[in-house]
């Protein structure tokens, strides 16, 4: 019986390290890959077919650092170094691997070096590295390392520190003491003690001279009025003797022993009467009254004294004799146009002065329309009261004369009056001619065309100017105008005259004309013309209205003649005015400007010439009545009243 046997197998894996080898079957391998190889069999078996992987095994490798002070070695695989460098060694392996390639950088530390300086008092010692020394000099020691370092060489120098010394002399009153190192003394002496050092240093030796200080004493005299009390050392004494007392020091030295002896100061009095005004008051000791009595009041006093009580009598001072003395305006006359009616007419009110002991003055106007008013055709009385606060009363009576200014030369023509006022020149010759052109129709008045000479034109107003009448119309004005006739013509802009209402024409034609007669034609709104002449002969042409100082009107004023030599326009004013100082002329001159109070609110010095004084009045004053007083060197003085409107 033939029988096929199973043919043996095995696997094995043989490691070996770098530089090493196996033997297999009598040959060797010293690199990785794999062997089949038969094994006879030892039991009578077929042999067995073995394979083998080689592996070669990794190589370890090592880096290290090992360091070492001076005077040190280190051992590595057996040998000894005491020198830096590097060092490679073959360090067999413990697990029964490869053996590891090592690679040691040996440093050298460097040596550590101190060095320090150790004081010790006279008497005392210093230890160092566990060795005493008392004396001064130099110690060199080996300090082992606390940190696992290199051992320090520390260079110690010793010091021997001075022995301080103190000498202090220390002070106390009778009955005091002083305590020095925790001892206590009371008597004069000499002390000597050893005083620890609070910084570290050496104990002081210290000497200490003891005294004992003077008592100190004073005498005082304190004095106080009555209802008034002194404090000493803390107790109140309000009753004149004697008093010691001790006095704790405030400079550091001994307490005073005080003796004071207390004053009893005599209290000032007084009487005094006080008077005031009907709606006055007075005021004592920050108290107000207002009526008569007795008053009793305690005055401080202001040099350091009693405080003096005053017995105060209050009384009225009125009613008390009194002189008022009141100057009266001149007469004022103020030319109308003729049949105006009424003008407005401003007339200064009049000045009032009273000696009375109680100021204030009342000035009422009594009779008559006020300044400013309008004032028929003819005289009119106004009259002014003047009262004071002593009961004296003065009057004071002047009249306001308002005259109509007669026409050269009058014609009508229906319900159309025209009037040639007047005509005046300038210094060149030229001619202003003044017409009052009155509408007694229903129907408002279009237009008044006034003829001029052929050829020439009007100086004033311009060609497409607007002219305003003296009633405020405005009026167009076209000069020359060629229809119905060659003249200036003015247009109304708005509601225009009617119902016997009236308006001024004013116009200035050149030198060279010479007109002996006016012709004018005036249009309705119902179209009707009107047409009149009027004849110049009769008509005496005038002066230069601005050379005339009568004339206030041409300088912006109200046509106002005043008496006095002082001229002052416009009046109200908005804050300008002009004063005519030509009869001052020459003259140093002080204006002062005054307020209904009586307060001063603006000055001024200057001296006057010919050309008109233009005062400005400060922006802050607000409306009203004030004075402008003007006066000379002489005292000579004249007062006008004026009305600022703002």
């Amino acid at each position: 019986t033939l029988e096929y046997r199973p043919q043996p197998t095995r696997t094995e894996t043989l490691g070996f390290c770098p530089g090493e080898s196996v033997m297999i079957a009598g040959q060797i391998y010293n690199q990785p890959g794999t062997v089949q190889t038969i094994v006879a069999s030892t039991n009578g078996g077929c042999d067995t077919i073995v394979t083998y992987n080689l592996q070669l095994r990794p190589q370890p490798i090592l880096t290290a650092t090992r360091s070492f002070c001076p005077g040190e070695s280190v051992t590595i695989a057996g040998q000894t170094y005491n020198e830096p460098g590097t060092v490679i060694a073959n360090l067999a392996s413990t697990t029964g691997g490869c053996d590891t390639i090592a690679t040691f950088t040996l440093e050298l530390h460097p040596q550590h070096i101190f060095a320090a300086t150790r004081s010790f008092c006279p008497g005392e010692s210093v230890t160092i590295a566990g060795q005493t020394y008392n004396q001064p000099g130099t110690v060199v020691v080996n300090l082992a390392s606390t940190t696992g370092g290199c051992d320090t060489v520390a260079t110690y120098t010793l010091q021997l520190g001075s022995q301080p010394t103190l000498a202090e002399t220390r002070g106390f009153c009778p009955g005091e003491s002083v305590t020095i190192a925790g001892q206590t003394y009371n008597q004069p002496g000499t002390i000597t003690v050893n005083l620890s050092s609070a910084t570290g240093g050496c104990d002081t030796i210290a000497t200490y001279t003891l005294e004992i200080h003077s008592q100190h004493a004073l005498s005082a005299t304190r004095s106080f009025c009555p209802g008034e009390s002194v404090t000493i050392a803390g107790q109140t004494y309000n009753q004149p003797g004697t008093v010691i007392a001790t006095l704790a020091s405030t400079t550091g030295g001994c307490d005073t022993i005080a003796t004071y002896t207390l004053e009893l100061r005599p209290q000032p009095t007084r009487a005094e009467t006080r008077g005031f005004c009907p709606g006055e008051s007075v005021i004592i000791a920050g108290q107000t009254y207002t009526q008569p009595g007795t008053v009793i009041a305690n005055l401080a006093s202001t040099t350091g004294g009693c405080d003096t009580v005053v017995t105060y009598t209050l009384q009225n001072l009125t009613p008390a004799p009194s002189n008022i003395a009141m100057q009266c305006p001149s007469d004022v006359t103020v030319v109308a146009a003729s049949g105006t009616g009424t003008m407005t007419a401003i007339y200064p009110e009049p000045l009032a002065a009273s000696d009375c002991i109680c100021p204030g003055l009342q000035l009422i106007r009594i009779y008559g329309p006020a300044s400013g008013s309008q004032f028929t055709i003819g005289t009119t009385q106004i009259s002014y009261k003047a009262t004071d606060n002593c009961g004296q009363e003065k009057t004071c009576n002047f009249a306001v004369k308002v005259q109509e200014e007669s026409a050269c030369d009058v014609k009508v023509n229906g319900c159309m009056k025209y009037e040639l006022l007047s005509i005046t020149s300038d210094p060149g010759n030229n001619r202003t001619y003044r017409i009052r052109v009155t509408n007694s129709c229903s129907d408002k008045l279009i237009y008044t065309a006034i003829e001029i000479p052929y050829g020439l034109t009007t100086l004033k107003p311009a060609n497409n100017a607007f002219y305003t009448s003296n009633s405020g119309r405005t009026y167009a004005v076209r000069t020359p105008n060629y229809t119905p006739m060659y003249s200036i013509r003015f247009k109304s802009m708005a509601d225009s005259i009617a119902n016997g209402q009236s308006d001024i024409f004013e116009y200035t034609l050149p030198a060279q004309s010479d007109v002996t007669y006016v012709n004018l034609t005036s249009r309705l709104s119902t179209q009707v013309q009107y047409e009149a002449h009027l004849n110049t002969f009769k008509c005496p042409v005038g002066g230069t209205p601005n050379n005339d100082h009568n004339s206030l009107k041409d300088r912006g004023a109200e046509t106002l003649e005043n008496q006095n030599s002082l001229l002052l326009f416009p009046n109200p004013t908005t804050g300008v005015l002009y004063a005519d100082l030509s009869d001052w002329q020459g003259q140093k001159l002080q204006v002062q400007v005054t307020n209904a109070q009586g307060q001063l609110v603006h000055t001024l010095n200057f001296t006057a010439d010919e050309d008109l004084l233009r005062v400005e009045m400060p922006r802050g004053l607000t409306a009203g009545v004030y004075f402008f007083e003007l006066k000379n060197e002489k005292g000579e003085k004249e007062v006008l009243r004026f009305v600022l409107q703002r």
